[in-house]
């Protein structure tokens, strides 16, 4: 008779898998909807830390993909590595809205309109890395979830 509990830690593990992919997607819903008031008071330092942070993911998802095939399937390893580049892109654009947010405080003497464009490429960057950075994260979730789907012995 099998043990009615041997499902129980992957059924635990998939159901926080759902639980962080749900608020990943409530954080970042919060986030593009406070983008706006944060810069345009400047007091806006999201976009600088946010690099580092999806940088960091970046780092941890390419580790992930150097594992041997042993330990996780070659098919998952590759999403893995897709999922790496695209976090790696993310912290590319989240520096690029940093770069925006510095310069919008500096050009103000150069011309009036211009703050008010850095604004707009700023929100531009910062929400594209925030997506970005979403979906890959719902991918490595997914991956996760779906790899521990495997029997382990």
């Amino acid at each position: 008779m099998p043990n009615p509990f041997s499902r129980l830690p992957r059924l635990l593990l998939v159901l926080v898998c759902g639980l962080i992919a749900l608020t990943l997607v409530l954080i970042s819903a919060l986030l593009l909807a406070t983008q706006y008031q944060e810069t345009s008071s400047k007091k806006e330092m999201l976009s600088l830390t946010s690099f580092i942070v999806i940088l960091t993911f970046s780092g941890l998802a390419f580790n992930w993909c150097r594992v041997p095939p042993s330990f996780a399937p070659e098919e998952i390893l590759q999403k893995i590595y897709r999922t790496g580049i695209h976090l790696f892109l993310s912290s590319l654009l989240a520096l690029v809205a940093a770069f925006f947010t510095w310069f919008q405080s500096t050009s103000e003497t150069i011309s009036p309109w211009m703050p008010k464009a850095c604004l707009l490429l700023h929100w531009i960057f910062i929400s594209l890395a925030i997506v970005f950075f979403l979906i890959a994260m719902l991918r490595l979730l997914a991956a996760l979830a779906r790899d521990t789907s495997k029997k382990v012995e």
